[in-house]
Parts: C-alpha cells; sequence; structure tokens
C-alpha cells in the first residue's frame, strides 16, 4: 500500500530513480492526509440535515487525530492499514450518523487507493478496492437514507479510479527505470570510450619506442635466441595494448593470444596474420580456437622451422591455417591413443559441424581448419 515496501518480482529491478520517485510519492500522501482531515470536517460542518451529531463530529475528530498521528508512523503498512480503516469507518459515518446520503469521506478513500497504486501491488490494489466497496455496499444497511444504487455507483468510481492510477504509477516508474537504464548506458559508453582513448594514446607512444626497438632488435639480432625473446615481448606488449580480456575479446585478439600461449618458448618463432572480419567470440570459436591452439603446440614441438597462423573471417565462414616447415605426417595413420590429434583437433571439428584437413606444401605442411558459420 505504500512505497518502502519491498517491490514484486515485476518490480524489483527497478533502477534508484524509479524507487526515488515512490518515496516522493509516498511523502506527498502523508502530507495529504492533513488535506483530507480537513475536508471531512468541511462536510460535516456543512451537512444539511443530520440524525445523530456525536457521530458525525466524532468522525470528524478520528480522522483529523489520525492525520496528524500518521506523520509520525515510520512503518509504511501501519500507515496504510490505518488509513484503510480510517477511509472504511468514514464511508460508514455517513449512514450510521443519519445524513441521508451525505458523504463525510472527503478523499481518504482516493489517498487509500492511490498509495496501493503508488506500492505497484496488484493484489493489494485489488483488496482496498474490495473492502472500501464492501464498505459502500453496507451503507444501505445502517440507513433508509441511502440506496443500493449509490453503493454501486461508489464500487464503479472505486475500480476505474484503481484501475487508473495503477496504470499510471506502473507507466511512470518503467518511464522513470527506463531513462535510469540509458542513462547508465550512456555512462558506460563514455567511460569505455575514455578507456579506449586512454588506450590508443598508450599504444601509439609505446610503438613509437619501445615496439619500435624490439621490432629493430628482432632484425639486426644475431642470436637467434635474443630475436626470439624480442618477438616474443613484442607480440605479449601487443596483445596487452589490444586488450585481450575474455570480458571483451574478439576473433584477433584471442587468436594472437591462444597461439602465443600454445607457442610457449617458441613464439618468437611464430607470426600471426589476420583478415576479412573480427567477430566476437562464441562457443564455437572458442572450440575452432582451442583446436588451432592443438596444431600450433603440435608443430612447435615437432619442427625447427617458423610457424605461419593465418586467419580469414567472412560472413559464412572461419578459415585458420597452421603452416610449418616439417615432414608432415598422415593423420589416419596416427594410433588411436593419440588424442592431441584425433580428438583435440579433426574430431573437435567434426563435432562443431566444421573441417580439419592437414595438407603438405613445398616447404612444410599445412593444417586447414574451417567452421562455417
Amino acid at each position: 500500500m505504500t512505497t518502502t515496501t519491498p517491490a514484486p518480482a515485476s518490480t524489483a529491478g527497478l533502477r534508484p530513480g524509479a524507487d526515488a520517485l515512490r518515496q516522493v510519492a509516498h511523502r506527498f500522501l502523508r502530507r495529504f492526509g492533513l488535506v483530507c482531515a480537513a475536508w471531512t470536517v468541511l462536510l460535516a460542518a456543512t451537512t444539511p440535515s443530520v440524525e445523530r451529531p456525536m457521530v458525525l463530529w466524532a468522525a470528524a475528530g478520528l480522522v483529523s487525530a489520525w492525520a496528524v498521528l500518521s506523520l509520525a508512523v515510520s512503518d509504511p503498512w501501519a500507515w496504510g492499514v490505518g488509513w484503510l480503516v480510517v477511509a472504511t469507518l468514514l464511508e460508514l459515518a455517513g449512514p450510521a450518523a443519519g445524513t441521508a446520503g451525505w458523504s463525510l469521506v472527503g478523499g481518504a478513500t482516493f489517498l487509500v487507493i492511490a498509495a496501493a497504486a503508488v506500492s505497484g501491488r496488484l493484489r493489494l490494489v485489488v483488496g482496498v478496492v474490495v473492502v472500501l466497496s464492501t464498505a459502500a455496499l453496507v451503507r444501505p444497511l445502517l440507513s433508509p437514507g441511502w440506496n443500493l444504487g449509490g453503493g454501486l455507483s461508489t464500487l464503479l468510481i472505486f475500480a476505474l479510479g484503481a484501475t487508473a492510477l495503477t496504470w499510471l504509477a506502473r507507466l511512470v516508474t518503467a518511464t522513470v527505470a527506463e531513462r535510469d537504464r540509458l542513462a547508465a548506458r550512456l555512462a558506460d559508453s563514455e567511460r569505455d570510450a575514455a578507456v579506449a582513448a586512454e588506450r590508443a594514446e598508450a599504444a601509439a607512444r609505446l610503438h613509437d619506442s619501445v615496439l619500435q626497438t624490439l621490432a629493430q632488435l628482432e632484425r639486426t639480432a644475431r642470436d637467434p635466441g635474443s630475436a626470439g625473446l624480442a618477438a616474443a615481448a613484442s607480440a605479449d606488449l601487443r596483445a596487452f595494448l589490444r586488450g585481450t580480456g575474455a570480458e571483451h575479446q574478439r576473433l584477433r585478439d584471442a587468436l594472437e593470444h591462444r597461439v602465443l600461449t600454445a607457442a610457449g618458448i617458441g613464439r618468437g618463432r611464430l607470426h600471426v596474420h589476420a583478415a576479412g572480419g573480427d567477430p566476437r567470440l562464441d562457443e564455437p570459436l572458442e572450440r575452432l580456437l582451442e583446436a588451432a591452439e592443438e596444431a600450433v603446440r603440435n608443430a612447435v614441438r615437432h619442427t625447427d622451422g617458423r610457424v605461419t597462423v593465418m586467419c580469414e573471417a567472412r560472413h559464412d565462414r572461419v578459415t585458420i591455417w597452421i603452416t610449418d616447415r616439417g615432414p608432415g605426417f598422415d593423420p589416419t595413420a596416427v594410433p588411436n591413443d593419440r588424442l592431441g590429434v584425433r580428438e583435440s583437433i579433426l574430431g573437435r571439428m567434426e563435432r562443431l559441424g566444421g573441417r580439419a584437413r592437414l595438407a603438405r606444401t613445398p616447404t612444410g605442411s599445412e593444417w586447414e581448419l574451417t567452421l562455417p558459420r
């Protein structure tokens, strides 16, 4: 009935802006209770004919006292239940005082229905409408000056008012929640753009100094080990500058990171090239990279020459070639207990619906891993 109670599952995801709006509405309704009390006192003072004035003024005194006391009630449920009881008694106070159809409600029913609508709890709204409507239908039993038609009209007003207020409350809170969501996305985008700009600036500076120095060392070093270390350090630095965190990986960065890891100490002899698109990683691409990783690991382990990895991403397929300078081998002749090639490469690609093919080249051998998209 109030705005500070826990929201149901349908509204629990609202952002703080919508929750703050509920709090503002609740504070307004608390102060509106004083208006309801003044309204009831005015109705009591202007009632044209009263059979039992004491009942009339007792009802006015009750709502006035509760309007003041409710401002100090911190428990939202106690506040709401108190106003529901007061509104129900005011519905019955008119016929009990013999006012011949003159109501003393003075906005209390509107306050209770509005508080229930603001809460976003549909069952609570229905319960409040049922209680107040029952009181309206009981009025003819307390005084002949009240008829059943008036009670039915009051019931219809309660139902329509509750429906309209509930729809309005949900529309406003949903709009505010959507605004907060868009604002959060904008803030995230601005933060990502700032991080990307900072990374780009750092990459430019490092490229002008460290990366060029490493490239020069790789070209001029007479010791193959030193050249390999320079190439490996250059590859690691490039991977770091591109940001290869799993949460932001795309195919090119992930491919370079995976094959460099698979190459291990032989990474200085590894060269990676990519063409075409750069899709975001998904489950099939992860499995494709695992097969490529195993092929690179075998190439580095069993050959002394360079290993080249090339990748082409198209809209209908992704293909990775792993080329080495080794003598090659026949995949069908691999023993059943050697699972690296049979399962990690051939079997994995078959399970993906793709293809793994090993061919001889003029300078060595080449794996071709193709994944349909």
